[in-house]
């Protein structure tokens, strides 16, 4: 019996021997660690006195497994980040941390430290690196797959030793008179320059710098352009200069006078670089220039109609001429619209500011809508003889015409402007007719005497007769000198305007119940 449980224990020690040789360290298979995808793949250093941090670098746990595959655990797993170049193929790595986590910071001295070990002083040539993670554990060691990063040295910006600045080109003419063009807004000339050169590092040659933008300025003249106003800013080497901002630049920020020359001066201010290395300079020379400015154009002037069978061309007497009317006296409508007997023939429009010069609304072109204000533009015509509806927008400067049928319209035989000033006597200031053939447009000047109401208010009475009455609109009351009454309206409203005694120049159109009343 002895024997044979001696028997029995051999046969059990002989069962679990090879169970044993098995979990032998020795036969572990490890299973590398994976790093994980970069975000970027390049970096450029910075400065020596700067280390920003870069990027964590991120891989998986190294595995292990025995024979038969199933997982084994081992403990005290280091973690090796190594590096090398790329084309060494790990031949000769450097160390970079030793840690038992699953993460590395890298921050910029770390790439410097390792581009210092393998790269020649002062190259500025970007090195190529190749990391890995070696593990050991179990006593054994296994090595990632690698990942590549490109790290640029740093490289001290040059220094720019020498600034050849640019020169402006000379203006031919170098005096401009602008002229209102409504929302056009028209080029008056272009300035250009050459490219201002840099030279780096004490270099004979010149070379590019960026960004370069150039700020084309313009102050009066003899003021050192202490107060100077930015006419373009570009990266080109040419500005065209337009005349709205141009005026607006003079009459409102210089103090110029409309009509008179006015002189100013133009430079380049320079920009040039960036960061640390950013400076600024201004053009080799001035240009010196006379500008006529114009005075904003005033929506409540008076525009006149006048033309080859109106006036015979007259640029003085608007009292020849055909008045224009508006519907209202807001100061935002520039639509002028006349309503009356027009000749065949060539005709302008003469706004008030322009009477006794050549300078009138015109054509821009044959055919076309568009018009400018000009001494030289082409005239409109009037194919056809009779009544029209003429509409000019001084704004957009636009115009139209078209024909009215007044073959229904009373031809009335009297109209009076009466009100406070007349003692409400309807007959005591009689409008004259403008011409038989223009017979419903009627015109007045007079004179009145101040009034105690504080105020002064009319309206219009054809043929002396209260059913006959032309009333201002209900709700604008104050439309002087622009506005449009309403015939035979129920409601007793009146055109009010100021007390002061005064000499006025009224005129009314009974086709369409527009009026103009100004002070001269």
């Amino acid at each position: 019996m002895k024997n044979i449980r001696i028997l029995l224990s051999v046969l059990c020690l002989s069962a679990l021997l090879p169970a044993c040789k098995e979990d032998d360290p020795e036969t572990f298979a490890p299973q590398p660690s994976v790093i994980a995808s970069l975000e970027e793949s390049s970096f450029e250093l910075p400065e020596e006195s700067e280390n920003p941090y870069f990027f964590r670098m991120n891989w998986t746990k190294t595995k292990f497994f025995s024979a038969s595959g199933e997982p084994v655990w081992v403990d005290g797993i280091e973690y090796e980040v190594q590096a090398d170049l790329s084309d060494n193929d790990f031949s000769a790595p450097v160390s970079v941390a030793k840690t038992s986590g699953l993460y590395l910071d890298i921050y910029a001295q770390t790439l410097r430290d390792i581009c210092g070990h393998y790269a020649e002083d002062e190259s500025e040539e970007p090195l190529v690196l190749s990391f890995r993670i070696k593990s050991t554990g179990g006593g054994m060691s296994v090595c990632s797959e690698p990942v590549l990063l490109t790290v640029v040295p740093y490289t001290a910006p040059p220094v720019i030793t020498d600034i050849e600045e640019s020169t402006l080109d000379e203006l031919q003419p170098d005096t401009y008179t602008l002229v209102y063009q409504g929302v056009k807004d028209p080029k008056v000339f272009t300035v250009t320059w050459n490219a201002t050169q840099f030279y780096l590092d004490d270099s004979s040659e010149p070379s590019p710098v960026s960004p370069v933008s150039y700020t084309l300025q313009i102050d009066r003249s003899n003021n050192d352009f202490a107060d100077p106003r930015t006419l373009a800013t570009t990266s080109s080497l040419s500005a065209d200069v337009h005349a709205n901002a141009l005026n607006s630049i003079l009459m409102n920020d210089f103090g110029a006078t409309a009509g008179h020359a006015y002189e100013v001066e133009m430079r380049l201010l320079i920009a040039y670089g960036e960061g640390e290395s950013a400076g600024e300079t201004v053009s080799s020379n001035r240009l010196t220039l006379y500008i006529v400015p114009f005075a904003d154009f005033d929506p409540l002037q008076a525009v006149y109609i006048y033309g080859q069978h109106i006036n015979d061309w007259g640029l003085s007497d608007f009292t020849a001429m055909y008045p224009m009317f508006k519907t209202d006296s807001e100061t935002s409508n520039y639509v002028y619209t006349y309503t009356g007997y027009m000749p065949q023939g060539a005709y302008k429009f003469m706004p008030e500011m322009s009477l006794g010069t050549d300078m009138a609304f015109c054509l821009v072109a044959d055919g076309a809508p568009d018009v400018e204000i000009s001494a030289t533009g082409i005239a409109f015509w009037n194919q056809t003889a009779g009544f029209k509806t003429i509409t000019l927008d001084t704004h957009n400067m636009t115009y139209s015409i078209a024909d009215y049928d007044a073959g229904s319209a009373t031809v009335w035989n009297t109209m009076c402007f009466f009100g406070t000033f007349s003692g409400w006597d309807p007959s005591r200031i009689p409008m004259t007719r403008f011409s038989d053939e223009n017979n419903h447009i009627w015109t007045l000047d007079t004179s009145i005497e101040p009034s105690d109401l504080g105020y002064h208010c009319g309206k219009f009475i054809a043929d002396g007769s209260y059913d006959n009455l032309w009333q201002n609109i209900l709700g604008k009351d104050w439309s002087t000198p622009y506005g449009t009454m309403i015939f035979r309206q129920e409601t007793d409203v009146n055109v009010y305007f100021g007390p002061e005694a005064a000499r006025l120049r009224v005129v009314f159109n009974d086709l369409t119940g527009q009026y103009a009343i100004f002070r001269k």
